[in-house]
């Protein structure tokens, strides 16, 4: 097969990994892949590279830093001067965004079967309302309109969660959809505690828990209070945040000294201060924008065997249930501290939940499985589409 996948991240950014990972294991098994993605800095011109044997197109676009998230005329027409030229036999987009949904939407035209992913709630309910008032006034609409609207005209769809399933099905009731969670994206290694920690010149002695990436900012304030909570039974805990962290945390926190900050550093790097961690977290508000979200992290925190403790949310009571990797506590501070202190207290249950997690990562979030499964579909979808059309010229 010839795909096509568009995404309206930047390279290496959000859902370009997604559709990225995707994309080198259909690579892998025989087909060929373009990936369009936006450039992080070009307004011009378009640059072209291969990875893992997908070909990526950064295609420029003339707003700035966040403004380049999917809305640019710009961005949108060099897209579709791109799918013009060629014929695919599937495209994927992921999420609806004016420059995901246009060029797909010619690609369709054009007669390659089209998939949507929905990852991320980002209309009404979900993260638009997290922005601030007049963003989120001039927005709402917006969001809603693109991240609904089009649903009805794909052959197929792909989700990341369950409440995303639901909402897809509503809109689109007669469209075959499969459920694709991220898989795991460090090296899957557990380097043990002490060496992780010599490696990486964090503190031998003392207890480290560990959260990578950025976070909203009602997550982070939950973090804070939690760390405070837990900070004052257990002085002797540190709070690691690894790879680049987008909130003021130190300010909220009654000992911001306990905070250790890596900055940005290489997937390796990554997987070494989280080996180097006791207890990873997973804080999250009950909020839409949560509900509708897979969180990336929990997929790395697998992928380096790290006990996990996360909020109640979404489908991760669910998922740390069945994978005994982890536990699932209440979004509440206390809850979280309480959770983590007693799981602290128990080294050989962490232990446990360490191999649980780490066989969660070969298995069920192994992106090689999962590709499979995309695979799968593209091809169940295509052998659909021709019998219809088929039967549509009385064949």
């Amino acid at each position: 097969m010839n795909v096509l996948m568009l995404v309206f991240n930047s390279p290496e950014r959000g859902t370009y990994w997604r559709a990225f990972h995707f994309g080198r294991i259909l690579v892998a098994h025989g087909h060929r892949v373009m990936l369009l993605t936006t450039a992080r800095r070009a307004h011009l011109r378009k640059r072209a590279f291969t990875k893992d044997g997908v070909h990526v197109i950064e295609i420029p676009d003339l707003l700035f830093g966040p403004l380049r998230s999917g809305w640019d005329a710009w961005n949108t027409l060099m897209r579709l001067d791109v799918v013009r030229r060629q014929r695919f036999d599937v495209v994927h987009g992921f999420e609806c965004r004016p420059v995901v949904i246009y060029p797909a939407l010619l690609a369709h035209r054009m007669g390659a079967r089209l998939v949507l992913d929905w990852a991320d709630w980002l209309g009404k309910g979900g993260s638009v309302e997290v922005r601030p008032w007049w963003q989120r006034s001039l927005m709402r609409p917006i969001e809603t309109f693109y991240e609904t609207h089009f649903r009805v005209r794909a052959d197929g769809h792909t989700v990341i969660n369950h409440f995303l399933e639901e909402r897809v099905r509503a809109l689109a009731p007669d469209a075959p959809v499969r459920l694709l969670r991220n898989g795991s994206n460090l090296p899957i290694f557990r380097m043990p505690l002490a060496t992780a920690r010599r490696i990486t010149g964090l503190p031998a002695d003392g207890e480290l828990i560990g959260f990578l990436g950025s976070t909203y900012a009602p997550d982070a304030r939950l973090m804070a209070e939690a760390f405070n909570v837990l900070h004052r039974r257990r002085p002797q805990t540190r709070l690691l945040l690894a790879g680049y962290f987008n909130r003021p945390i130190e300010t909220w926190l009654d000992a911001p000294e306990a905070v250790i900050r890596t900055g940005m550093v290489s997937t390796e790097r990554l997987g070494q201060y989280l080996s180097a961690c006791d207890v990873c977290w997973l804080p999250l508000t009950a909020s839409g924008t949560n509900i509708g979200r897979w969180p990336y992290k929990f997929s790395d925190y697998l992928s380096a065997g790290c006990p996990i403790i996360a909020s109640a949310v979404g489908d991760f009571k669910e998922i740390l249930s069945t994978l005994g990797a982890g536990e699932v506590v209440p979004s509440d501070a206390t809850a979280f501290a309480e959770h983590t202190a007693a799981l602290l207290d128990a080294p050989k249950r962490r232990e446990r939940l360490s191999a649980a997690a780490l066989q969660a990562a070969e298995t069920h979030f192994n992106w090689d499985v999962l590709g499979l499964q995309l695979e799968d579909f593209y091809t169940w979808i295509c052998n659909q589409s021709s019998r219809s059309d088929l039967k549509s010229k009385g064949i």
